[in-house]
């Protein structure tokens, strides 16, 4: 079902709203409706075989993408920031546009953070690590889980957001072939270990420090094992 206050979204040059963020694909508005942060996401792919894959249905586009693995995070409660819309159009074989639209959830964990007390560190970081594991083993995979694709209010309440490199896959215990496997491992290393090393160097906390190089250990092992 198409929303008319959304769907003006989908012109090149829509001015309906203020344009936040903008990269080669997509373009971020922030519009507060009766009083609510409300960000209108513009999806639109320039390569060609990505675009061909989407029309014929061999690939899910950005905004469809993120329902499903949405849907799949409600399933087994964790918390995110859920769409509010989605809608996808077809403008032709090599040319798809989808919107996602999400309301505000909370602050980027990775500004919040470093000005939280301390006792409030540790549980941020004890959360986040639960929901990478919960996830794992309930057959969401992801190598770009890092600070900055979580939000976080002042109560310490985190939401994923961003679920651009995730995966869900129905058999947690046949996950992937051995070359897909291996990638997902190669990828885990480069990005989630370096990411949070290096996050967990710079804690002057050595509680909090000491949790997080545990925590990234225990992970790595863990993915090393299944796979």
């Amino acid at each position: 079902m198409t929303n008319s206050r959304y769907d003006k979204y989908f012109e090149e040059n829509s001015e309906s709203a203020a344009l936040i963020k903008e990269d080669r694909e997509r373009k971020v508005f922030l519009e507060t409706i009766n009083g609510v942060k409300t960000y209108i996401k513009r999806y639109a792919p320039k390569n060609k075989r990505e675009n061909l894959c989407i029309t014929l249905k061999l690939r899910t586009d950005y905004a469809t993408h993120y329902g499903k693995i949405s849907r799949e995070l409600k399933r087994i409660e964790i918390p995110h920031v859920e769409p509010i819309y989605i809608q996808k159009k077809n403008l032709g074989i090599l040319r798809n546009i989808s919107l996602l639209v999400t309301e505000y959830g909370g602050e980027p964990m990775g500004e919040v953070f470093p000005e939280l007390p301390q006792e409030k560190q540790l549980e941020c970081m004890e959360k986040y690590f639960y929901y990478y594991k919960k996830m794992f083993f309930n057959g969401i995979y992801t190598t770009d889980y890092n600070i900055h694709g979580i939000l976080v209010d002042g109560e310490c309440n985190l939401k994923l957001i961003d679920f651009d490199k995730y995966v869900y896959k129905k058999r947690p215990d046949r996950v992937f072939s051995n070359v897909e496997g291996k990638k997902y491992q190669k990828g885990l290393m480069k990005g989630f270990y370096s990411h949070h090393m290096e996050f967990a160097m710079g804690m002057e906390n050595r509680k909090v420090r000491e949790y997080i190089e545990a925590q990234i250990c225990e992970i790595v092992d863990l993915v090393a094992k299944f796979f």
